[in-house]
C-alpha cells in the first residue's frame, strides 16, 4: 500500500471509486480535483470563504456546501487573509478588514451532511479553527472514519502548541497518529485502530516516506 501526498496531506493510498471522502477547507478545489482524478470517489466538502465556494470547479461526484467547520454549529464571522485565499475565524478583530458571516458546523453535524455512513478519509485545513473542531468532537463521532490528514497551525501560533498535543494524546486512544512534517504539526496522519493495525513494517515505510520527502524540500531549497 504506497504512502500519498497530495498539496501537503499524507494518506494511504487505500481509497477507490467506492470511497467516501471529506474535505474541511477547500480553498481552490486542488486536493478535491486530486482525489477525482486518481479514485473518481465521492467527496464532499466544506469552504467557508464565499468566493472561493463560488469558483469551485464542477467536479464530478463532489459536493460542497459554503460553511465553516467549528465546534459547534451556528454562526460564524470571519476575515480574509490578506496574503492569500483562506480565511480565518480565530483572533478576529473588527478593524475594517473584509469580512463574511456563513453557518458553521460541528463534526457531528458535517459527518451527518455528508450522509456518508463509513468515512474512509477527511482531510482538515481550516487556518486555525481545527482546535475547535476537535476539542467539541466526541470520539464516538470519528468511530467509523478511517484515517485522517490534518494541518495543525503552530507555525502561526506556537502558543497552541500545548492545546495540540493534548488533542492529540486524546485522538491516540483511537487513531494511530504519525507527524509526516518535521518542525511543526501541518501534516498530521491519523489511523483509525478499528480498520489498520500499525505494524513495524508500516511504521518503517512512513519514516522513510517522511524523510524521502525532507530531502526534495531541501534539496529545492539549495537548488
Amino acid at each position: 500500500m504506497q504512502i500519498l501526498n497530495f498539496c501537503q496531506h499524507t494518506f494511504l493510498d487505500d481509497l477507490s471509486n467506492d470511497s467516501n471522502v471529506i474535505d474541511l477547507g477547500v480553498n481552490r478545489g486542488e486536493f478535491v480535483e486530486l482525489i477525482s482524478e486518481r479514485y473518481g470517489c465521492k467527496v464532499f466538502g466544506v469552504e467557508a470563504n464565499p468566493e472561493l465556494h463560488k469558483k469551485l470547479l464542477e467536479i464530478p461526484n463532489f459536493s460542497s456546501i459554503n460553511a465553516a467547520a467549528a465546534g459547534k454549529s451556528g454562526v460564524v464571522k470571519f476575515r480574509k487573509i490578506p496574503e492569500h485565499d483562506g480565511s480565518i475565524i480565530f483572533d478576529f478583530q473588527d478593524d475594517g478588514e473584509q469580512f463574511w458571516e456563513v453557518p458553521s458546523f460541528s463534526m457531528k453535524d458535517i459527518l451527518s451532511k455528508s450522509s456518508f455512513d463509513v468515512v474512509d478519509l477527511i482531510k482538515v485545513d481550516i487556518e486555525g479553527a481545527e482546535l475547535e473542531l476537535f476539542q467539541n468532537c466526541d470520539l464516538n463521532e470519528l468511530t467509523d472514519v478511517k484515517q485522517m490528514t490534518v494541518e495543525f497551525h503552530d507555525f502561526i501560533d506556537s502558543t497552541s502548541l500545548p492545546v495540540i498535543n493534548e488533542l492529540i494524546n486524546e485522538l491516540r486512544e483511537q487513531f494511530h497518529t504519525i507527524k509526516m512534517s518535521y518542525r511543526d504539526y501541518s501534516n498530521v496522519l491519523f489511523l483509525n485502530k478499528k480498520y489498520y493495525s500499525y505494524r513495524f513494517w508500516t511504521k518503517v515505510r512512513f519514516v522513510k516516506t517522511k524523510y524521502k520527502d525532507g530531502f526534495k524540500r531541501v534539496l529545492k531549497r539549495v537548488i
